[in-house]
């Protein structure tokens, strides 16, 4: 069940709970408390929300019955709290976001039973900003920024992420943008031994792409690509390689 209340003074909820039935676990509740504010000002608006939730995931088939399955977990439960605000004006726009999950039953693989376990519970928050602005009808920027803090169980989490992205438009028909994304440096575990299973560090990573498009006819559009123009070494998986400078051509057609 969810209900949407939109008022003429700007205050709107989302709200709804959904019930959940499994035949091992039994019957569990799920639910989402969704308040914001919206306040106009010249040439744009100032927007505050939060929002509460809950999850209920149960363990996979994989997670059960694999190699490395657990007959006796128990599902992973979360309650997630964020609160915010946006402002934008003209074309410029900025939003900041808190986020904070408390995660019980967390389901991790342990090293010494080589069995998938119930670890405990966990807490991940951070922060994430986000914003935008056109210099001119032709050109403009976004950015954002996440910062993660999950001491716990960061596996494959970075502390930091940012990603810095331009556009240009040089006609109705031709467009190019540039794109900046930073990952800092970030834990997981190494599998080869499963007799010593380690943690390792991924080192931290830049990429840069290119990308244009020009739309030949109505409906018919070429493209090109270059993505990791640096040629960055990195892995976001540990043990799985990545591609290095790569370039794309190719034609798109809408009927």
């Amino acid at each position: 069940v969810n209900v949407v209340y939109i008022s003429d003074i700007g205050f709107n909820v989302n709200t709804g709970v959904r019930m959940n039935n499994h035949n091992i676990y039994g019957n569990n509740f799920v639910y989402n408390f969704n308040p914001s504010y919206r306040f106009g000002n010249e040439n744009g608006y100032t927007r505050i929300f939060g929002s509460y939730s809950t999850a209920f995931v149960v363990p996979s088939i994989q997670d059960l019955f694999s190699s490395f399955g657990n007959l006796d977990l128990n599902p992973q439960e979360s309650t997630t709290l964020e609160f915010g605000a946006e402002f934008k004006k003209d074309s410029f726009t900025i939003s900041a976001t808190y986020f904070n999950r408390d995660v019980t039953n967390l389901i991790v693989f342990d090293p010494v039973s080589f069995i998938l376990i119930n670890s405990g519970d966990t807490k991940i928050n951070g922060v994430e900003v986000n914003t935008s602005y056109n210099f001119t009808n032709s050109f403009g920027v976004k950015a954002n920024y996440t910062y993660t803090n999950n001491e716990d169980a960061a596996i494959r989490i970075p502390k930091s992420k940012a990603n810095l992205g331009l556009s240009y438009r040089l006609s109705d028909k031709t467009n190019f943008s540039l794109d900046y994304q930073y990952v800092n440096d970030r834990d997981d575990t190494d599998f080869r031994d499963f007799l010593n299973v380690q943690n390792v560090a991924l080192d931290a990573y830049s990429l840069l792409d290119f990308g244009a498009t020009r739309e030949l006819l109505k409906g018919l559009n070429i493209y090109a690509n270059i993505t990791n123009i640096l040629n960055s070494d990195y892995q976001e998986i540990f043990g799985f390689s990545t591609r290095g400078r790569n370039f794309k051509l190719g034609f798109g057609y809408q009927f």
